[in-house]
């Protein structure tokens, strides 16, 4: 993991505006997108490390993030549900991704993490949309925008016991 001050002195401080900007953009494509990096790296770390760029970037110019996520909603609305839980995990607890959530993204979002639980295998993998709504239920903003994020939480840890 890089540290944030020298992404931040490297590609926000020193860079013209127009460069800073376009970084901005493909990392917010990236973290949303999740697009494929010819094998390099997987292409969910990218996506991971791709979030932290925009969360440096953010402390300085919230603005340009929140702006650049904005232009990913279409593609980050078609995209599949895992993709989108795994991006919602990313942003829960920043105030410019909730921002760029209009009312049918939070709607699917909310569909997403609230279905139905049938059963959870006690020795397999916890269920991608089950951890998801762990996580989640831990930022305000989410609990606001998804109020049945904290019933779902309980729920779920009825299921973990």
């Amino acid at each position: 993991m890089p540290v944030l001050s020298h992404i931040q002195a490297n590609f926000y401080d020193r860079v013209r505006t127009a460069a800073c900007r376009n970084i901005a953009k493909l990392a917010a494509k990236h973290a949303l997108r999740e697009l494929d990096t010819d094998g390099r790296v997987s292409s969910i770390d990218y996506a991971d490390n791709s979030a932290v760029v925009l969360s440096v970037f953010a402390q300085r110019d919230r603005e340009l993030v929140r702006d650049v996520l904005l232009g990913q909603r279409e593609q980050f609305q078609a995209a599949g549900v895992p993709m989108q839980l795994r991006g919602l995990v990313r942003f829960c607890d920043k105030d410019y991704f909730w921002e760029t959530v209009d009312e049918p993204l939070r709607e699917r979002l909310e569909a997403a993490l609230t279905r139905d639980i049938k059963s959870v295998e006690p020795s397999g993998p916890l269920r991608a949309d089950i951890a998801a709504s762990l996580a989640v239920v831990a930022s305000i903003y989410a609990r606001e925008r998804i109020p049945a994020l904290e019933a779902r939480f309980s729920l779920c840890l009825s299921f973990i016991r």
